[in-house]
């Protein structure tokens, strides 16, 4: 019985450990509006298309993945220039993933300038964050609690729209984004723990009886 008892607990633990919050990968992403590789003496390495954006100087990257998403988080010299509020950025994940979060990563030495952006479709307000430059936070947290995409789960992330400070240049940089997140997969039916926990009731019930007996 003590066995069965701690086989269930050890079951409920290990499913309400496995659905915790864990980094989301990121296996691509592509941008629109971007200032060339090199921009600000910042590297950026991309495996997938580069082409002409929608202004002269201005390139779209699309279909690949590269320094934004490698887990290098600002190593000197490397990141990218992103150009105003005209800019886009989806991010592919390698699974559905109930969203938490999105961490933007400033350019080592670089200042964000952020204020918000629209998140598939729902406007988000960003939160500084990270190393202190100037007497300012590098970084941008998205935190998606409290919207309307808090229960929704998607493998695609397109962040758009954005809202800067005033009196700041309309350009910031990246050095890395982090997305956090629940896989879909790994969060129990609700109809799981209710069998569960019916199965707890069902022991304890055998148990008392069982002890009855014995008096």
């Amino acid at each position: 019985m003590k066995k069965l008892l701690t086989f269930f607990a050890a079951t409920l633990f290990a499913s309400s450990a496995f659905s915790a919050t864990n980094l989301a990968n990121i296996t691509g992403y592509n941008i629109s509006g971007s200032y060339p590789t090199g921009t600000l003496n910042l590297e950026h390495s991309y495996t997938g298309t580069i082409s002409n954006g929608f202004l002269p100087g201005i390139f779209s990257y699309n279909g690949g993945t590269g320094t934004l998403a490698d887990g290098d988080i600002q190593t000197a010299d490397i990141g990218h220039l992103i150009y105003g509020n005209g800019a886009s950025i989806t991010l592919f994940l390698d699974d559905d993933y109930y969203i938490d979060d999105v961490s933007f990563f400033s350019a080592l030495g670089q200042n964000s300038s952020l204020e918000s952006a629209t998140i598939n479709g729902e406007a988000v307000t960003s939160t500084p964050f990270g190393q202190i430059f100037f007497n300012k936070p590098q970084d941008d947290l998205f935190d998606l609690s409290g919207t309307a995409l808090e229960h929704v789960a998607t493998n695609q992330i397109t962040l758009s729209n954005f809202g800067f400070k005033a009196y700041t240049p309309k350009v910031f940089t990246l050095s890395e984004i982090q997305v956090t997140g629940t896989l879909v997969s790994a969060v129990p039916e609700p109809s799981t723990y209710a069998l569960m926990l019916g199965g707890l009731g069902l022991i304890g019930f055998m148990a008392a009886r069982r002890r009855r007996h014995l008096v």
